[in-house]
């Protein structure tokens, strides 16, 4: 088998365009034998006393080579990828959990590459929050970022050290070694999307046969979408960042979602530059002087250049 890539997150940065567009394409050079939600039930909802790293890592080896026993194409020189941005923690209870997976990952493929990819804290924040607000969160942006401190710890809650990058990278650097952990920046697969992939495909020891075609997916909330999204949850719409709403309305095939946006259409147009400038206000105030001792912590262990891609140094 082909050195396996562990593609770990984090959240918000390309994730879904990576693993519809790269790693599920043979001619980007990878194979993906697991998806979503079979990765996340293997290494994350799963009973730390019982976890078995040997039979997962049977049953890895087992289906990447039923794969490519019912491949049409070759598929042996592909690089194969098990790929999941909750593998790297969940911003919104705060990577409790970050390191335990990455432990397990390492008992069962201890000789596997990681790849990491970071996003500046500030523009990470703005977008982490939206995507609580989509799959349902109910509280401000203030409340979000500053939960309740009041009473025994009983629910994990954001934390904003799960933004302190260098915590995870050291993680994966201890357990997999240096050299096969990359890092890379999100804004480098803004700017120079080809560059970005050429240095994924060298660390795997993946063939691309083609250029991947840019697609932008799992866009983020416009306007203020988020603002009446929020309010609307309260009420309708029950997840685990929400349990407690007194209905869930998507049940019956109802979405908030398009209700939201379409406010924000007939209605939001003379406040939606109010909106964006009070969620930066608001972000940069709490960031303010958090970032920069962990980001040149995180340039040290990577040989980034973070202050070159706007991060806080």
């Amino acid at each position: 088998m082909s050195t396996l890539l562990l593609h770990i997150g984090y959240h918000k940065t390309g994730t879904t365009w990576l693993q519809r567009a790269v790693f599920s394409n043979p001619q980007a050079g990878f194979v993906a034998p697991w998806q979503g939600s079979q990765v996340a039930g293997r290494f994350v909802a799963v009973n730390a006393f019982t976890f078995d790293p040997e039979a997962q890592r049977h049953d890895f080896e087992s289906e990447l080579e039923a794969v490519r026993n019912t491949s049409p194409a070759d598929t042996r020189t592909l690089v194969p990828v098990i790929s999941h941005e909750r593998l790297s923690g969940n911003p919104h209870s705060g990577g409790f959990d970050s390191k335990a997976i990455a432990e397990r990952l390492a008992e069962t493929f201890p000789g596997a590459r990681v790849l990491i990819v970071i996003r500046e804290q500030r523009a990470m924040l703005a977008s982490i929050y939206k995507q609580y607000v989509k799959v349902g969160g109910a509280a401000s942006l203030r409340r979000y970022i500053e939960p309740p401190t009041r009473g025994n710890v009983r629910v994990p809650l954001f934390r904003f050290d799960f933004l302190g990058y260098d915590l995870l990278i050291g993680c994966y650097q201890h357990l997999f070694g240096d050299r096969n952990v990359l890092v890379l920046p999100y804004e480098m697969l803004l700017a120079d999307q080809p560059g970005f992939l050429r240095r994924i495909a060298e660390f795997a020891g993946a063939a691309a046969e083609a250029p991947i075609q840019p697609q932008k997916v799992n866009r983020s909330l416009p306007g203020i979408t988020p603002a009446v999204l929020r309010r609307l949850n309260r009420f309708l719409v029950r997840d685990t960042v929400n349990p407690s709403a007194a209905i869930d309305v998507r049940e019956h095939g109802l979405d908030p979602i398009k209700w939201a946006r379409a406010v924000d259409r007939v209605l939001g147009l003379p406040f939606r530059g109010m909106y964006q400038r009070s969620l930066r206000t608001q972000i940069d105030r709490y960031a303010a002087g958090r970032c920069g001792e962990s980001n040149r912590k995180t340039q040290g262990l990577t040989g980034l250049d973070l202050e070159g891609y706007g991060y806080e140094l």
